[in-house]
């Protein structure tokens, strides 16, 4: 059963890099996602809200990103984990929270997104939802910096590190 799902998954993956041509694959793209969603598979979840936040082949909405983003990143998928954090930090359908924002970027930041390490660090040096923290800021930009997070390793420089 699981094959069957991920072959279904793979399959709105192969759409998804001729979509950008042709809109009218989404409606493909998005059966094939919900599909593979129900049957229990985390990254058609993101994948979903992906589409739903940028409004790919449907229409553009917070709320189902979010229930989707919110699925994906209980079942520990990192990209859903970040996005979902951003979903608080910006205040996208969620009340704007930096301590979800947080909360859900550490997660991510501890899988190794390198983006979400990176905000942390900016979290930390602002003050955002935390204390205020010179060396937690550079901690986590320097994690980000070694995977070559360009924005990191500026970041790094204004610290003089």
């Amino acid at each position: 059963m699981l094959k069957k799902v991920f072959s279904l998954y793979l399959l709105a993956l192969c759409l998804v890099t001729t979509c950008y041509a042709d809109n009218a694959k989404y409606s493909k793209v998005l059966e094939y996602y919900k599909k593979a969603s129900e049957q229990g598979l985390a990254f058609a979840d993101f994948s979903l809200g992906y589409m739903y936040v940028n409004g790919k082949g449907v229409k553009k909405s917070y709320s189902k990103a979010a229930k989707f983003y919110k699925r994906a990143a209980n079942a520990g998928i990192p990209e859903a984990q970040f996005e979902l954090g951003y979903m608080y930090f910006k205040g996208y359908f969620f009340k704007k929270s930096y301590s979800k924002a947080l909360y859900w970027w550490r997660k991510s930041a501890e899988q190794g997104v390198d983006v979400a390490q990176y905000d942390l660090g900016n979290m930390y040096l602002d003050g955002l939802g935390v204390k205020r923290s010179r060396s937690k800021a550079i901690y986590w930009y320097k994690k980000a910096a070694a995977q070559g997070y360009n924005d990191a390793l500026k970041a790094l420089r204004r610290l003089g590190k």
